[in-house]
């Protein structure tokens, strides 16, 4: 099973309607990075107490979202739940961090 799944250009991001993890990526995504990713996304379901999806959306296909959600830095991760921003963190983050990362708010 895949950590999280990359939206590839044919893809519509108006057709995902549960709550969800965005993980923006500058460049296509590295081995290195998919770690990180799943790290955040169990984080964040011990923290929710519950399943959470993760999308991963490279900025070379999608560069309107990356724009319409103001990312700057990469990778970015952003959670969305009806159709709200919760929470959002940019750029690299290691162990001690995303504990505390996770438990700022939006």
């Amino acid at each position: 099973m895949k950590a999280f799944e990359i939206v590839g250009p044919s893809q519509n991001l108006e057709s995902v309607i549960r709550p969800v993890l965005l993980v923006f990526f500058g460049e296509a995504p590295a081995k290195a990075s998919a770690g990180l990713v799943q790290k955040v996304k169990e984080e964040m379901e011990r923290i929710r107490r519950g399943p959470v999806d993760v999308l991963g959306i490279e900025s070379l296909y999608h560069p309107e979202v990356v724009r319409s959600f103001n990312i700057t830095i990469f990778p970015a991760f952003v959670l969305v739940e009806q159709g709200m921003e919760r929470w959002r963190y940019e750029g690299m983050l290691n162990p001690e961090q995303l504990e505390t990362a996770l438990a700022t708010p939006c």
